[in-house]
């Protein structure tokens, strides 16, 4: 029997991609497929595209309109209890669907797998492709059982990005049923990462892990929403988000905590934190923020980390500017190791 899948896609101001993104999605769509959006308060012309959309294809789109923000968490289980597929695919609305990727999505689905990831294309905003992002790093596909503590540990170990921890939705594809069986996904509304919250909690009790090298979607960059309010407060979202996750799930002592926050120290980068730095100085509550975010950044770091650490206090912004352009010029002439970066120019991978 061919397995049902619901797109679920929350959406926010999302009228300059949308078309796009369902466009693509409808191409590829049959009778055991359903779109499910739910517009989180849109004051651009998202929800005139919806309606449009629904009216045109009534039997494929389900909607639903909130009349103010509630956050990204609270829109995407939104659109999970919509959904009545065997599997939801939680999607971004500016992200492409890559061809015959529900095709391949099928072929890898059977009732024991929980959660199905597969790679994706790394594109600036005009979906030009940048690079290529497989889901796990480990091998190029595989089936891990993550509530085995061992099998958990050897994933986590070997992981280095924020998607590897699932931050980014449209690489998440469940198993309905299950994916809503734990109760109370509220505690991680407010989060942003609502959805890694939950995956967590899974991997306490039963989560089966599969991981395919196919190309399923092509990632538009430069458009970040959760940018929108600067650096400090992108950072703030990934520390803050994920510190209530693991909190809530495996505690602060756990070794779940030690991945996550050797995974964020990865991510973030002392480059990108001292972008944050320089915004910092706008007001003395930002300094003080900034301050709280760096310590809690390289809470029980290495020894690496505490240097970085105070680099990241006390080093003034355009000495380090200078200092990372000497360290450009160093890494492009191979003077410097390529695999051990100063710090990130991009941002973290997220929800948004």
């Amino acid at each position: 029997m061919t397995m049902k899948i619901s797109f679920c896609i929350p959406v926010y101001n999302a009228s300059t991609y949308l078309r796009e993104c369902l466009d693509n999605i409808i191409k590829q769509c049959d009778e055991n497929i359903e779109i499910c959006i739910v517009d989180g308060g849109s004051t651009d012309n998202t929800p005139d595209i919806i309606r449009e959309y629904q009216d045109k294809y009534p039997n494929l789109i389900t909607s639903h309109f909130r009349t103010q923000r509630c956050g990204v968490d609270k829109d995407i289980f939104k659109a999970l209890e919509m959904a009545s597929g065997d599997y939801c695919w939680v999607f971004s609305g500016d992200d492409v669907i890559a061809k015959n990727a529900i095709a391949i999505v099928r072929d890898n689905l059977s009732k024991d797998i929980d959660f199905l990831m597969g790679a994706w294309d790394t594109c600036n905003v005009d979906m030009v492709s940048l690079y290529t992002r497989p889901a796990v790093d480990i091998a190029p596909r595989g089936t891990l059982d993550l509530h085995i503590d061992e099998q958990r540990e050897k994933y986590l170990s070997q992981a280095t990005l924020p998607h590897h921890i699932w931050s980014f939705c449209s690489s998440i594809i469940v198993r309905r049923t299950w994916f809503l069986s734990v109760p109370n996904p509220d505690r991680f509304f407010g989060t942003c990462y609502a959805l890694s919250g939950q995956l967590f909690e899974h991997s306490k009790t039963q989560l089966r892990l599969k991981w395919i090298d196919d190309i399923l979607l092509h990632q538009r960059g430069d458009n970040d929403s959760f940018l929108q309010n600067g650096v400090l407060r992108r950072i703030a979202i990934d520390l803050d988000g994920f510190e209530t996750v693991i909190a809530l799930t495996y505690g602060p002592r756990s070794s779940e905590k030690r991945h996550v926050q050797r995974i964020l120290r990865n991510q973030i980068g002392l480059n990108w934190l001292m972008k944050a730095q320089q915004e910092s100085w706008e007001s003395s509550e930002m300094r003080a923020e900034y301050k709280r975010l760096v310590n809690l950044l390289y809470q029980g770091g290495e020894r690496t980390d505490a240097i970085k650490k105070m680099y990241a206090l006390h080093m003034p912004y355009p000495l380090h500017r200078f200092i990372y352009s000497i360290y450009q010029v160093l890494k492009k002439n191979k003077i410097v190791a390529r695999a051990q970066p100063l710090g990130r120019l991009t941002p973290p991978s997220s929800n948004g």
